[in-house]
């Protein structure tokens, strides 16, 4: 983010406005701003990793949905998978119906931590 101090500024001065005139995602530019807030002591570096699906494996695995674990096993996209599954057609993720996997990781995280139909159809739009 090249204008990061200038972004850290309008957030710490509460400037709401300005933030969304400035910054088209502004989840986004917050997350990256939160990143910055980690600093590791002198002498100590931060690792940083991020697991593929990470939320939707832990459910799966919490919930006993040994066909799901069988995806991850396969290198097979989850989202991919049940977003095929919801609208019975192939989804691939650069390709074929590649557009409906967003909603497939949409039902997948939403239903899987709880939400029910109304959480779903709030983030379906």
């Amino acid at each position: 983010m090249p204008d990061l101090k200038e972004a850290r500024n309008i957030v710490i001065n509460g400037d709401v406005e300005t933030l969304e005139l400035l910054y088209e995602d502004i989840p986004d530019t917050l997350s990256q701003l939160i990143r910055t807030a980690f600093v590791p002591r002198v002498d100590h570096k931060s690792i940083v990793a991020d697991f593929s699906a990470i939320e939707a494996r832990v459910l799966s695995w919490l919930a006993g949905e040994t066909w799901r674990t069988k995806v991850f096993a396969n290198g097979v996209d989850i989202y991919c998978v049940s977003a095929s599954q919801m609208f019975n057609v192939p989804v691939e993720k650069h390709g074929l119906n590649g557009h409906l996997r967003q909603k497939g990781k949409i039902a997948e995280l939403s239903l899987g931590y709880g939400g029910s139909v109304g959480v779903l159809k709030a983030m379906w739009h």
